[in-house]
């Protein structure tokens, strides 16, 4: 008589990552292997007031789609996440509609911040 054996292999469903902040600061969060990641941009939101849409968290050099789950990216306990700013491009124009200058500045920066730049 022959018998089959299955093997299920379950990935983790509970762990824990770190996200390093763009201030260098570190946070531990709790996660599961299902959630996706608009699930941890909106605990980030919730605890730092960062909006979802200026978060960009980063993973093995690889931006990371809000769709997609940690199970996706094969990402693993103790992970570490990297969140970088939002950057957008301010163009200063003249009155004639002549650029003058182009700047990457980040979502995140005043007007006070930006002004010295140019």
């Amino acid at each position: 008589m022959d018998a089959t054996l299955y093997v299920v292999l379950r990935p983790w469903e509970e762990m824990q990552i770190s996200i390093k902040m763009p201030t260098g600061k570190r946070i531990a969060l709790d996660v599961k292997t299902w959630h996706a990641v608009q699930y941890i941009k909106a605990m980030i939101e919730s605890m730092f007031e960062v909006l979802s849409n200026q978060q960009w968290l980063v993973h093995s050099g690889k931006q990371l789609e809000d769709h997609l789950t940690f199970l996706v990216y094969k990402i693993k306990r103790e992970a570490t996440l990297y969140m970088n700013p939002v950057m957008m491009h301010v163009v200063l124009k003249i009155l004639n509609g002549e650029t003058v200058t182009t700047l990457e500045v980040e979502s995140s920066d005043t007007a006070h911040e930006v002004i010295p730049k140019f």
